[in-house]
């Protein structure tokens, strides 16, 4: 996430390069967007499935999780885990 705050700056300070590095930071920022939906593409689909199917296996006290079950808990995981 500091990646992508990093290069979004990057190409909003960008007034004084040229053409080619603002489209170059522009790529950058785009990719890190990318990215970043595809985790959470991702975390929607496989998320729930490896939950209900693999952790309730083998934690009989856990119980099936629903979509956004798996998506907060990433949320949370990464507000409170990130450097």
């Amino acid at each position: 996430m500091t990646q992508i705050k990093q290069h979004f700056f990057n190409y909003m300070n960008s007034n004084t390069v040229n053409e080619y590095e603002q489209q170059i930071l522009l790529n950058k920022l785009m990719y890190d967007v990318g990215i970043m939906c595809t985790f959470i593409l991702i975390n929607f689909f496989l998320g729930p499935w490896l939950w209900n199917n693999v952790l309730v296996r083998l934690l009989p006290m856990v119980k099936k999780a629903e979509w956004y079950d798996t998506v907060l808990l990433s949320v949370l995981l990464g507000l409170v885990l990130n450097h």
